[in-house]
């Protein structure tokens, strides 16, 4: 059992394991008994000595096995309740020991963390755990999970790896390790570590989305298709999968399938930027500006740094022939990004239709740049300084964004 009182470090770990069971899963509780309802009688009473006293009774009726989770549950409420966090969280650790699937006491579990200041940064954190218990998978896990997060997939792939020696048929490992291929493009390490992880656990949501994922990044729309409706069949409320399967039907050019899709995401979660996002491009494609801009817009509201809807609109604009109001648009994409480089190269040209020819020429020039900075390459286009005989033709640049990983 882990011991809370040694040190903090510990609590580190209960946080990962109480993640790697919500991800498996939970089960419906037991029927109180007796003394288990006098004493949620006590505490709504305000008599906690009472209940205290009862739901002791109800451990010893029971002994140590998964019967007795609930009154540790409730225990481990009294004491967050007094401001007791460290007895609080030895009773919800408790709780999840003997019902590993209990919900709620894990959830309580982060919420003790939350009102207790972390005794180390992150990395000390992870890194003191691996040493202290090197035969822990979660321990490893929970490194991993950090390199992942500040990027460095190669340092999070080696935890990750060290976990699954010591729980080659834990999915969540499995799962971790696959995602970690896969930001490095490496399908063939990553599918079959997700398939692996399915087999273990057919209910795992997250390992069919990204399965979809990685097969819709390699052009097996069939295959894609078929994981993410098994996602949707395990979790209907998986906003993203509705994203990504009209994504298909927008490069299909089946648009009234693809908004359905993406009203059904929206419907689902309405916070799901990415959802109004995708709209709107299809607006732009069939010439709705105004609906257009007003998806794209609610886009960019539920997510001020979404460089791409910021771009979408001045693109909008600069369609529509709002040639000034579009240089102010993408003056904010790149307000936003001063590495976007399409924004240059189309802020270019509405100088140039401006007769502005030496802002257009610094424009180009820095889109070359950094297409170059970027690529390698130089731009395949020489931008012209004198007037164009013919009505230039807009590059849209209408991004289909890369999907997301979990």
């Amino acid at each position: 059992m882990l011991k809370f009182k040694r040190s903090r470090t510990c609590w580190f770990f209960i946080l990962i394991v109480a993640v790697v069971y919500l991800n498996v899963g939970c089960e419906k509780p037991a029927p109180p008994s007796n003394h288990l309802s006098v004493a949620r009688g006590y505490i709504k009473d305000g008599k906690i000595d009472e209940a205290l006293e009862e739901l002791k009774k109800e451990i010893d009726s029971k002994g140590s096995n998964s019967s007795s989770a609930e009154a540790y549950f409730e225990i481990g409420n009294i004491y967050l309740g007094k401001g007791m966090n460290d007895e609080a969280l030895e009773n919800f650790n408790q709780a999840t020991e003997l019902d590993p699937y209990f919900a709620d006491a894990h959830v309580q579990m982060m919420e003790t963390f939350k009102r207790m200041p972390p005794p180390m940064d992150a990395f000390t954190t992870a890194k003191v755990a691996v040493i202290s218990n090197p035969n822990d998978p979660m321990a490893h896990v929970a490194f991993g999970k950090y390199f992942h997060s500040v990027d460095k997939t190669v340092d999070a792939i080696e935890q990750y790896e060290a976990a699954l020696q010591l729980a080659s048929d834990n999915p969540f490992v499995l799962y971790n390790l696959g995602v970690a291929y896969h930001d490095m493009d490496l399908y063939e390490k990553a599918i079959p570590l997700y398939k692996k992880s399915i087999e273990l656990n057919p209910a795992y949501d997250k390992a069919h989305y990204n399965l979809g994922v990685a097969y819709h990044e390699n052009d097996k729309i069939e295959e894609a298709v078929k994981e993410y409706k098994k996602t949707l069949e395990i979790n209907p409320k998986y906003a993203e999968v509705y994203v990504n399967i009209g994504q298909i039907n927008l490069k299909a050019e089946k648009y009234e399938d693809a908004i359905a899709l993406y009203k059904k995401a929206i419907e689902t979660d309405p916070k799901l930027a990415k959802a109004y996002y995708e709209l709107g491009i299809v607006h732009i494609l069939e010439n709705r500006f105004d609906e257009a801009i007003k998806e794209t817009k609610m886009a960019l509201d539920l997510d001020p740094n979404y460089t791409n809807a910021q771009f979408n609109i001045a693109v909008i604009h600069h369609k529509k022939g709002n040639i000034e109001r579009c240089i102010e648009e993408y003056n904010k994409t790149l307000d936003l990004d001063k590495l976007y480089e399409n924004a240059y190269y189309q802020r270019g040209l509405a100088f140039r239709q401006l007769g502005d020819y030496g802002q257009a020429y610094n424009d180009y020039y820095t889109y070359n740049k950094v297409l170059k900075l970027k690529t390698g390459k130089e731009a395949p286009l020489v931008m012209k300084l004198k007037k164009p005989k013919k009505e230039l033709k807009i590059r849209p640049f209408l991004r289909d964004e890369n999907i997301e990983l979990e």
